[in-house]
């Protein structure tokens, strides 16, 4: 048995909702994090700096 199969669901199986929310500025943040990460090994040749509202008190 895969572990797919664990994910497939059945007659009669309880589905939970949540709906949460987030600013533009953290879809975006977590967004690049995904995209950096999908861009193989170590986040891709060059490395990237996702955008934030961190700052080094500037």
């Amino acid at each position: 048995m895969s572990d797919d199969e664990d994910l497939k669901l059945k007659r009669a199986d309880l589905v939970t909702l949540k709906m949460q929310c987030v600013d533009a500025k953290v879809a975006l943040y977590y967004k690049t994090l995904a995209l950096i990460g999908d861009s193989g090994p170590g986040g891709g040749i060059t490395p990237n700096n996702p955008p934030s509202s961190i700052s080094n008190g500037h």
